[in-house]
């Protein structure tokens, strides 16, 4: 495969993902995020992009926990999304 046959990321996703990080692993405020060149989102913003982002991870390892938990107890292999 080519580079061309991927497809491409939205700009939105590389923009949750930024933030993502720069809140948890570099410890930036939303404040701080927010007045970053290119974020276009507002402290409120930025608190409630990380607050959304954070749900979804917590789902999603509490729902690979279970599928895993499933798994070991004799049921069908966890599903991969």
């Amino acid at each position: 495969r080519d580079l061309h046959s991927f497809p491409t990321r939205r700009s939105s996703d590389l923009r949750e993902r930024s933030v993502f990080w720069l809140y948890y692993r570099q410890g930036f405020t939303a404040k701080e995020i927010s007045a970053l060149p290119g974020c276009n989102l507002g402290a409120k913003g930025v608190e409630s992009l990380i607050h959304r982002l954070t749900v979804a991870v917590r789902t999603s390892l509490e729902q690979s926990r279970i599928g895993l938990r499933n798994f070991l107890e004799g049921g069908s292999a966890p599903e991969s999304s």
